[in-house]
């Protein structure tokens, strides 16, 4: 099998593939999950012919790669149980239960979640996860505003809205004019919730990731691809 790097430019926007000949009959698109594209393609498929089939795919590929950027990796499995680790803005804590306490809370090393007790694990995760977002709503809201002043001042602040989410750790809503992030992005450090934050913002005026949106990204955040290899690797 054979493989040919190619680019493809639609307009403003622009993705890399990579060109695969095989023996099968017909041709295939698949975007892998770190983002990149691979186009598999009969031997017998002339280039004019492949450039139109991805031409017309482009936007279904624009918008799979720009899933595949800030995919979130798998976390560790939780059981919520005493004694468990958990993550805030990049430091380790452990969980601890206690029944007799109000609320959830930092305290030195540990989160302490009251009022449940220690053999309820559904209710100590729900209780957790609301902490995580009104934590997050609060850290985030502060990085937004720093975040956003280097684009300048005629910059639109979009609102801001703390969800779980399986797979991404943030996205920009155009419809709504909104920037959604995951709550768990609060357990990783602040230098990785500002590269999530400033990547979504850079898709206000560029929604898929072609050479302007990289141009935006690399001026704002020259040290982007170091902290993007960061955030793939935070929960390992």
């Amino acid at each position: 099998m054979t493989e040919v790097a190619g680019r493809l430019e639609i307009g403003t926007e622009a993705f890399d593939y990579t060109l695969r000949r095989s023996a099968r009959k017909t041709l295939g698109i698949s975007v892998k999950p770190d983002g990149s594209v691979v186009v598999t393609a009969p031997e017998t498929a002339e280039a004019s012919q492949i450039e139109a089939i991805l031409r017309k795919r482009a936007s279904w590929i624009l918008n799979k790669v720009d899933e595949a950027v800030l995919r979130t990796p798998p976390l560790p499995p939780r059981r919520f149980i005493p004694g468990e680790t958990h993550y805030f803005l990049g430091r380790q804590y452990r969980l601890r239960v206690d029944p007799e306490a109000r609320g959830t809370r930092r305290e030195d090393d540990r989160i302490i979640v009251g009022g449940v007790a220690a053999d309820e694990p559904n209710r100590i995760r729900n209780r957790l996860v609301r902490w995580y977002e009104v934590q997050g709503y609060r850290i985030f809201s502060e990085r937004l505003s720093a975040c956003i002043r280097p684009f300048g001042p005629d910059f639109k602040r979009p609102k801001l809205k703390i969800v779980e989410m399986e797979r991404r750790w943030g996205s920009y809503v155009p419809a709504s004019h909104s920037l959604v992030l995951n709550h768990v992005l609060v357990q990783v450090p602040v230098p990785l919730i500002d590269y999530v934050i400033t990547h979504e913002l850079c898709h206000l005026p560029h929604p898929n990731h072609g050479p302007e949106f990289a141009h935006l990204l690399g001026k704002l955040m020259p040290d982007h691809a170091r902290r993007k290899a960061k955030l793939e690797q935070v929960f390992t």
